[in-house]
């Protein structure tokens, strides 16, 4: 079945740890799997998630739900979640959601302790649901906004753009629609590396923000995020 690559996003494994700050390594045990050896035995661990994008030129391929899910459990990694409880945690939240890529909702949160899904009472109130064996209930208050944080959703829930470091750089943005995904200021077409370039040459900000007629502040933005992130 051939896959359509229009509006998902294309990146490399470095493309994905770059932005996400997980290692090539890790990403690629996420997405293949791996084996390992413990007293002369071999063990075999699945992929958390299979992504739905073909290789390309024979390379692993991400799309922009990867690249969430990648972010996700990157995060939950960071705060001391297990990779069983997150393998746990997408087998239950792809069942309840039908979605190939459940960190792609809003419907995630995590105590960082173990992770859970966000429901709601018969009054409307919000729950959480432990996305453990046992499925305890807890209260909504333990959600970690961080997780969220620079994320843009749409009116069904799903991640349709992201601000990778919105503290520092609150105009670029990746959206799977524009660019193939990749870094660019937002509500244009331009991407910080082309900025960066012009201004390495032409050493002037404001002679670059006059060329592509944008605010002198996102060229100097769009510098330093590429020093930061794309080099």
């Amino acid at each position: 079945m051939t896959v359509s690559l229009l509006g998902q996003g294309l990146y490399s494994v470095a493309d994905a740890a770059r932005l996400t700050g997980a290692t090539t390594s890790r990403i690629r045990r996420w997405l293949r799997g791996y084996r390992y050896s413990h007293d002369a035995r071999q063990f075999e661990q699945p992929a958390v998630w299979t992504s739905k994008i073909p290789r390309i030129d024979g390379r692993l391929t991400l799309s922009f739900n990867d690249l969430m899910e990648v972010r996700f459990v990157q995060a939950f990694r960071e705060l001391g979640i297990s990779l069983q409880k997150i393998r746990r945690a997408v087998a239950e939240l792809q069942r309840m959601t039908q979605s190939d890529y459940p960190f792609s909702q809003r419907r995630v949160v995590t105590d960082g302790a173990e992770l859970f899904a966000v429901l709601e009472d018969a009054e409307g109130n919000p729950l959480l649901l432990e996305l453990t064996e046992a499925r305890n209930f807890a209260f909504y208050s333990v959600i970690y906004p961080m997780l969220q944080r620079g994320l843009i959703f749409d009116e069904r829930g799903r991640v349709e753009r992201w601000y990778p470091d919105i503290d520092r750089f609150s105009h670029i943005e990746l959206n799977p629609r524009v660019c193939f995904g990749h870094p660019v200021v937002e509500g244009t077409r331009i991407q910080p590396q082309f900025l960066a370039r012009a201004l390495q040459i032409e050493r002037s900000i404001e002679r670059v923000a006059d060329w592509y007629e944008i605010d002198p502040a996102l060229v100097e933005q769009a510098a330093e995020f590429n020093r930061q992130y794309l080099m």
